[in-house]
């Protein structure tokens, strides 16, 4: 069996990456030769390197080798984040007879974006009719799917609901202190809010910033960490998130820490209090899972796939409202302490009852 998988990239700390690399290990785990299709191969996920050829459509034409494989394998997996030149290949190998799969994760609407970016979204949205060359298209949510369909027409069999793929490490190989994290940061004191993703427009930082904002009188101080790619394309947003910091008098509180290792990102979702993911476009929102997993409590926005990811197992807000997200985060904190601080008076030990299907 030879598979051959078309991605723009897969780069590290990133959720389509993730997905890739669970592609190819399970393709590999099965015995099938793999070979992955990336425009670049920056920040490419080192497992990854010995499977990638880095090239556009036209280069991949020009090579005999890659052509041949293309023309030759079992299936085309193409991941459709957004645009990138290979996916045009997708009607010709379609009409040579291969079997193409697309994996669909949504395309943010390019109004949800800075200047910069809207022409390159507005690209993506259009061509999303490359679909139509799939035998199957695999999405995330059933709000992607709505939105596929929604902007091309395609039918509903042809359509198939699968959630991504988590990867989640044993405490027993995580090499960083959770502790030494807080203390790091100065806030062995404080209640930390926790924000996985990029520093986007469409993740509306801002709206967490000022529900920060409105929890400053509170006995404990409440930060917020950031973690995710902030610099690049993400820094108009970032400054913007800084000044507005800075204007509510809260810039000390408010801690982006950009691109950090796995095992210091597993490590957060251990010490903080609360992952909150105000965001308005979500596919599916792979930060939240890894928060439950690792037993953080979670609080998304009401919107687009974040409340089927989050289900009961966590709380939701009125998008773009910081009052609404401050009063969750509240009681989320008010619960914790609790829990961590019970009535002196009352000598007894705390009891858990834990109930599972399994």
């Amino acid at each position: 069996m030879r598979v051959a998988i078309l991605a723009a990239s897969a780069q590290q700390a990133d959720a389509l990456g993730s997905q890739v690399a669970a592609k190819v290990r399970a393709c590999r785990g099965r015995g099938w030769e793999v070979r992955l299709f990336v425009e670049t191969d920056d920040l490419l996920i080192p497992q990854l390197s010995s499977f990638a050829v880095r090239c556009d459509a036209h280069a991949v034409w020009a090579d005999e080798s890659n052509r041949h494989y293309l023309l030759t394998c079992d299936l085309v997996i193409a991941e459709f984040g957004s645009y990138f030149s290979l996916l045009d290949l997708l009607p010709v190998l379609h009409h040579r007879g291969r079997r193409v799969v697309a994996d669909y994760y949504g395309v943010t609407p390019s109004r949800l974006a800075v200047v910069q970016h809207r022409a390159r979204l507005a690209v993506a949205e259009l061509e999303r009719n490359l679909l139509w060359c799939a035998d199957r298209i695999l999405v995330h949510s059933r709000s992607s799917a709505q939105e596929l369909q929604e902007a091309t027409g395609i039918p509903s069999e042809r359509i198939h609901q699968i959630p991504c793929f988590v990867p989640l490490e044993p405490t027993s190989r995580l090499s960083t202190d959770p502790n030494a994290l807080r203390s790091r940061l100065r806030l062995a004191e404080a209640d930390v809010v926790l924000f996985v993703g990029r520093v986007a427009v469409n993740k509306r930082l801002p709206v967490l910033i000022e529900a920060l904002s409105l929890l400053r009188h509170r006995r404990r101080p409440v930060h917020a960490v950031v973690i995710g790619p902030a610099s690049d394309v993400y820094g108009v947003e970032l400054a913007s998130c800084l000044r507005l910091a800075h204007q509510l008098g809260i810039a000390d509180r408010f801690h982006p820490l950009g691109i950090v290792p796995r095992t210091e990102l597993m490590a957060w979702y251990r010490t903080a209090d609360v992952l909150v993911m105000p965001s308005v476009h979500e596919g599916f929102c792979l930060p939240v899972i890894e928060a439950m997993a690792n037993g953080l409590p979670v609080i998304a926005a009401r919107t687009t796939a974040l409340p089927e990811t989050v289900a009961d197992a966590g709380l939701t807000f009125t998008p773009d409202n910081p009052t609404d997200l401050a009063r969750q985060i509240g009681r989320v904190l008010d619960s914790r302490s609790e829990i961590a601080a019970p009535d002196a008076s009352d000598s007894r030990p705390l009891s858990f009852a834990i109930v599972s299907p399994r």
